[in-house]
């Protein structure tokens, strides 16, 4: 894909922007916990204001650029009480893993995220207390989440399943 950059400012201040359509594609390219701010056109750290997945645990609140980082943040909160997952970025997103209790995974509002799951690419819950809310699944077999361990309350809220398989029976 093409990335078009261009120049915002006036003749005496100006600065280079990317097209904000072009924000997300641009900051799969940039390295670590840093995006790409499409107003400025400097690479800046990821933080609560500008992350594209946020992770609340207690009082604390930190951004983050991909919700594979988020989720890796989330399950690597050992020993809190709650942990919620904001996804503020609309779009489809990879399969994960919830290993952590206690754990929510969340869009914000106004915000859709499509989790496509096919055989060997699965959600997966294997921690108590998890709630998935306002997630978006599209399995191509019919199986979209699968739980176990000491999974146990496992809560599916305004989430929708879409199937893209013509005959389930096979």
């Amino acid at each position: 894909s093409k990335i078009d950059i261009k120049d915002g400012g006036e003749d005496s201040q100006k600065k280079t922007q990317i097209d904000s359509s072009y924000a997300a594609e641009a900051n799969k390219y940039v390295a670590g916990d840093k995006i790409l701010d499409p107003e400025t056109g400097n690479i800046v750290p990821v933080t609560e204001e500008n992350g594209a997945v946020l992770v609340k645990v207690g009082d604390t609140t930190t951004g983050h650029k991909t919700l594979e980082a988020a989720i890796a943040a989330a399950n690597a909160a050992t020993g809190a009480d709650k942990v919620i997952v904001t996804i503020k970025a609309s779009g489809e997103y990879a399969p994960f893993t919830i290993a952590a209790a206690g754990v929510t995974v969340q869009t914000d509002d106004g915000v859709t995220a499509t989790i496509k799951t096919e055989e060997n690419d699965r959600m997966a819950v294997t921690a108590a207390g998890v709630t998935l809310k306002g997630l978006s699944f599209v399995s191509k077999d019919g199986k979209a989440i699968i739980s176990g361990g000491t999974c146990d309350g496992l809560t599916l809220d305004t989430c929708t399943f879409e199937n893209e398989k013509a005959d389930l029976d096979n």
